[in-house]
């Protein structure tokens, strides 16, 4: 059963490592907070290296929607992102 929660800040290290591990998961377009900056972020993915990508607000602009359409299919086109914990399980480096 999915559990819907309020928007994380990834700015705390507990909940950037919960998506780093796989442990949190968001969807793409999903919101959540950098900080207290007040304005939320929308979540794009993973990337292999374990980087998270993000398109942020911008003021007098708002999102770029453009933009995280780009950047979802650039990373549809790249290895799926695993978890560190299952990387040594699957022997993979």
């Amino acid at each position: 059963m999915t559990q819907f929660i309020k928007a994380p800040d990834l700015w705390k290290e507990q909940n950037y490592n919960a998506v780093i591990m796989g442990m949190l998961k968001l969807q793409a377009g999903q919101r959540f907070y950098c900080g207290d900056s007040g304005r939320s972020s929308i979540f794009v993915g993973v990337s292999p290296a374990g980087t998270i990508w993000a398109v942020h607000y911008v003021p007098n602009v708002g999102y770029d929607w453009e933009k995280f359409r780009k950047m979802r299919q650039t990373l549809a086109g790249l290895p799926q992102y695993v978890p560190p914990f299952l990387r040594d399980a699957r022997g993979a480096a």
